[in-house]
Order: C-alpha cells, then structure tokens, then sequence
C-alpha cells in the first residue's frame, strides 16, 4: 500500500464513508491532489470496511458514514428533481448507445418520477385524481365453480386395434 499524507488519508476515508467507488474516488483524488498518484487498488487498500485501519481514521469514517445515513437530504438524488435529471442523462446515453431496452426502463422510471405514471411504490396524485396505491372500490364479487361430470372408467382404456377393425 502506498503511503499518503494525513490529509490524503482523510479525504479518501471521507469518501468512501460516503458510498463513492474506488474508481470515482481515485479519479477526485487525483483533481484535488495532483502532485501524487492514487489507483484504485490503493482506495480499496485504505477501505476500513475491507482491511484494517488507523483507529483515528476509523473513527472519522464511522463518523462521516453516520452523518450521511441520518441525514438522507445530504445525497443530491434525494431531490426527484434531480433523480429525473440524472435518469434524463442516463437515456440520451442509453439512446446514443442503441440499447432500446434500458432506454425503455429509463423512460418508465422517469414517467413514474414525474407522476406521468402509476407506479405500485405509490406516484403522486393529480388534481381530483386518484393515487396509484388507490383502486377503484369494487362493487360485487361473483365466484363460479365449475364441477365437471364424473368420467366413466371405459373412457380411460385406450383401444386396441383389434377393437377398432
């Protein structure tokens, strides 16, 4: 594992406290301290989920991870409105790729997002209208059953060809 300075060792701990991907944070890294190299090998070196730590850094990844899951407002997609922006980037990707079937999920999710369609996890209401957790009240139930006549047992036994001359 490569050394890093205290401040480096921080920022990728913070980092991975907050749900990022090796790859994303090496690339961050290298943006934010261009004087030294960082790969993915050495963040996944330095994760106190996977290997052991520095108590301090423990401490503070502990720290940060608790922070982001109290506060669920701290993640941009907590906002729809940036879900359906990120879900709108993601199907210009999809279409440019001719991948019509994750375009197609992508514009479902971006139909229920918005509330353009039911969806079961419940969309929003439009005006007077009624939600997609709501059904229409049923007025009667009928229940038919059928009991078919009894077979004989001659029907079972299949025929023989002297049977059928």
């Amino acid at each position: 594992m490569k050394k890093f300075t205290r401040p480096q060792e921080e920022f990728i701990i913070r980092m991975i406290a907050e749900c990022h991907i090796a790859r994303d944070i090496a690339a961050t890294f290298a943006t934010v301290f261009p004087d030294t190299r960082c790969s993915e090998q050495d963040v996944i070196a330095m994760d106190p989920r996977l290997t052991v730590v520095d108590p301090e850094l423990f401490a503070l990844f502990r720290t940060r991870r608790d922070e982001i899951l109290d506060d669920p407002d701290s993640t941009p997609l907590a906002s729809s409105k940036m879900r359906v922006f990120v879900l709108s980037r993601l199907l210009e990707k999809c279409v440019a790729n001719n991948q019509p079937a994750e375009a197609r999920a992508m514009l479902f999710q971006i139909a229920q997002e918005t509330g353009d369609i039911a969806s079961t996890k419940g969309a929003k209401t439009s005006a007077g209208g009624a939600g997609a957790g709501e059904a229409a009240a049923v007025g009667t139930i009928t229940r038919t059953i059928v009991d078919p006549k009894p077979v004989s047992e001659d029907a079972h036994e299949p025929e023989t060809e002297s049977e059928s001359e």
